[in-house]
């Protein structure tokens, strides 16, 4: 497929994406100031943390484990209930956006699978989740519920900045499939993300979510598999050269089309997939992005080998090596 055909798809793609968004949009209302807007957000939300507390309503090995609710703490609090903002498990992390320093709130109820790689903001995940907004007075309403997800959700198409700031902070857990019966997930990350208006959808409004109003997600992080945008055959994880967690800046030919959705990275003409194909293999095979630490004696290659550096004595396993497909003087 040649790379304008590639773009062009790429582009009907996002735009029946955005269009089906519309469609349940309203038109935006005028732009306030974003520190404006967070300060007063923040102080909803902090509010919310230090009235209420959280309420564990599922039942461990079943569909419903690592439900929750938040209950109001009476006047007084005479059962000594825990607010949300006492409790250990309560963080933030700190997201610079429009010129404003935000702290992000969550609950991280629990990581998830140690073995198991976290999602990042390029991969897919597969989660069960329950999203309410807060409104001015302080009150909860609910706008959507997911709790048997079917498909994965591409993070790198989800509007709400809130889950791509969150989500890599937690793991996938693993399954247990009966045949005829829910698959039931186990030792998944689960936790509640408490986002400001300016990390989620700020002035635009939908059907069922007002402008400017704090975002509430609880969730469960079943699954992930790590994408591949542009399907060039390396994992879209391995596309942020500079490593610093932004995927949007790395554009090896400065095409303005970055590596992750760039079926040719270096632009020389010959596509990134091509530039790994394994010479002489039939049917074709490709190099992995890293080689594997045993080989497969069954298979007539060499699965040690990881894609190489270009040249008559090309390097195949250093970590810092020019890779041939993003080298522009190797075809």
């Amino acid at each position: 497929m040649n790379k304008f055909k590639f773009y062009f798809i790429l582009m009907i793609s996002g735009l029946l994406l955005f269009s089906c968004k519309d469609d349940d949009s309203e038109d935006p209302v005028p732009l306030r100031d974003f520190q404006t807007q967070y300060d007063t957000d923040n102080s909803l939300i902090e509010t919310f943390l230090k009235t209420h507390y959280l309420i564990e309503t599922g039942t461990p090995g079943t569909t419903s484990e690592m439900d929750v609710a938040f209950g109001d703490i009476p006047t007084g609090n005479p059962a000594n209930l825990v607010s949300l903002w006492l409790r250990p498990d309560l963080l933030s992390k700190s997201v610079v956006s429009n010129g404003v320093t935000y702290k992000l709130y969550y609950l991280a109820l629990r990581e998830g699978d140690a073995s198991k790689e976290s999602p990042s903001v390029v991969d897919e995940i597969l989660v069960s989740y329950n999203g309410s907004y807060l409104n001015s007075d302080g009150a909860l309403k609910q706008f959507e519920y997911v709790p048997f997800p079917i498909n994965k959700i591409g993070l790198d198409q989800v509007a709400v900045q809130g889950w791509k700031e969150i989500f890599p902070l937690f793991k996938p857990g693993t399954s247990t499939v009966v045949v005829g019966e829910p698959t039931i997930y186990n030792n998944f990350g689960a936790g509640v993300i408490f986002i400001p208006s300016g990390l989620a959808y700020y002035n635009y409004a939908t059907t069922s979510i007002p402008s400017y109003v704090p975002l509430f997600f609880s969730f469960k992080l079943y699954d992930m598999t790590r994408a591949d945008q542009d399907e060039d055959g390396i994992l879209s994880i391995y596309e942020d050269r500079n490593g610093n967690g932004i995927f949007t800046d790395d554009d090896t030919d400065g095409d303005g089309v970055p590596d992750y959705q760039d079926v040719d990275d270096d632009g020389d003409g010959t596509t990134t997939k091509e530039e790994t194909k394994i010479p002489n293999s039939s049917p074709a095979a490709y190099y992995p992005y890293n080689g594997a630490e045993v080989d497969d004696p069954t298979t007539a290659i060499d699965e040690r080998l990881g894609i190489p550096s270009c040249g008559s004595s090309p390097d195949y396993l250093s970590p810092t090596r020019l890779r041939r497909y993003i080298d522009p003087s190797c075809r």
